[in-house]
């Protein structure tokens, strides 16, 4: 993508990175299309080091998870807090995924 921007004449701009994440598989609905569903471990690995390399390359000014909690429209696979029924009901009593407690470690 840098590469790109500095064929355009854009070398200087900042890239911001909207929307990255990793689907989990142990949610049925991720499981059966070609998601690129991981485990939660490799999920919650791959955050901090996302961030690292993201910080190292100089050229990221920021980044954004894809969705913090489920809903209708964003399956619990891709949320780094769940339902503790598995649901994308509404929720005050959320359950913090290991990915959470990964993204909440990074600095």
């Amino acid at each position: 993508m840098k590469a790109l921007m500095v064929a355009e004449g854009d070398p200087d701009k900042k890239i911001y990175i909207g929307e990255y994440g990793w689907p989990v598989s142990q949610y049925p609905a991720d499981q059966d299309n070609d998601s690129g569903a991981v485990t939660e471990e490799q999920r919650a690995s791959w955050i901090p080091t996302a961030y690292r390399l993201a910080g190292e390359s100089g050229d990221v000014l920021a980044m954004s998870w894809y969705v913090f909690y489920p809903s209708p429209y964003d399956t619990p696979a891709w949320a780094l807090v769940v339902n503790p029924n598995g649901s994308t009901d509404p929720t005050t009593h959320w359950l913090e995924t290991p990915s959470f407690k990964a993204f909440a470690r990074v600095p």
